[in-house]
């Protein structure tokens, strides 16, 4: 009885060890897969700051050339409404 009660033991024993090493193979592999997530969210981020900066650039020099063909047409238009009213006159 002694020697059946110890197989059972070792058996148990030895399923537990190799369980334990497949849970542990599984969780190195989700840290691994995790790292290359945050690692690849990372690089997202960076790239997306990288366009929205870019975005912000190209808006800020749209509007100071909107500013600028304003201020040229403002002239422009001065000097169309000067020349009418010389000719209505």
């Amino acid at each position: 009885m002694e020697d059946k009660t110890f197989e059972l033991i070792e058996k148990v024993y030895i399923e537990l060890t190799s369980f334990k090493k497949e849970v542990n193979q599984r969780f190195d592999n989700m840290e691994q897969r995790m790292t290359k997530l945050e690692v690849n969210q990372e690089q997202l981020n960076d790239k997306v700051s990288e366009a929205f900066e870019s975005i912000t650039n190209l808006a800020e020099t749209n509007d100071r050339q909107h500013q600028e063909i304003m201020k040229e047409l403002k002239g422009d238009i001065r000097i169309v409404e000067t020349a009418i009213k010389k000719v209505a006159k």
